[in-house]
């Protein structure tokens, strides 16, 4: 609890302790773990350097790794990148309906593949989740001459609004208020 504690208080002080275990013992645990202890307090850089570093050997094609780079290209606008190492895992379990599909169909969009990026940024559209990234979609579809898919979508996440928990109802308030402001210009 007291470590804990001091981490949130002092965020380098974790990255200090991530970078000794490291040091101890330099193993694809540890570096994964330092890469997110960079991440957390939003060092992208760091972090995909030891990402990267962790998917040497007989890690290369790790799932959670690989999203965990496209997360962190994707922060730093480096969206050939993105398409480079989720074109590693497209095929892989856990990667459809991901955010890591979703912003890889983000970085699609980014270099002008319209028809590629719809594919890839769709499976995100799930009921009772996602709601940003709907609201994102919706905002593509919109772009992309689909008033009549993102007017769906954006009803489906009013409606959904009407029975989410308080907690919910409140960490979601700004991405309904933007939906209902959405649907008022259509």
């Amino acid at each position: 609890m007291q470590n804990e504690i001091v981490h949130v208080l002092n965020p380098g002080k974790k990255v200090k302790d991530a970078q000794e275990r490291v040091a101890f013992a330099d193993t694809f645990q540890n570096r994964v773990l330092l890469g997110d202890t960079f991440f957390e307090i939003r060092e992208y850089q760091a972090g995909i350097a030891e990402y990267e570093t962790a998917l040497q050997g007989n890690y290369t094609q790790d799932v959670g790794v690989v999203k965990k780079l496209i997360e962190g290209y994707y922060n730093i606008n480096q969206y050939e990148k993105v398409i480079i190492c989720a074109e590693k895992i497209k095929d892989k379990q856990g990667f459809n309906g991901s955010r890591g599909q979703f912003l890889y169909g983000l970085s699609l969009e980014e270099q002008g593949r319209s028809e590629e990026a719809e594919e890839n940024l769709k499976p995100i559209d799930k009921r009772y989740s996602n709601y940003e990234e709907r609201y994102i979609l919706a905002q593509f579809l919109i772009k992309n001459d689909k008033k009549k898919e993102a007017e769906e979508i954006l009803m489906d996440i009013i409606v959904e609004s009407d029975h989410m928990s308080k907690p919910n109802r409140i960490a979601y308030k700004n991405v309904v208020a933007d939906v209902k402001k959405l649907v008022s210009t259509l």
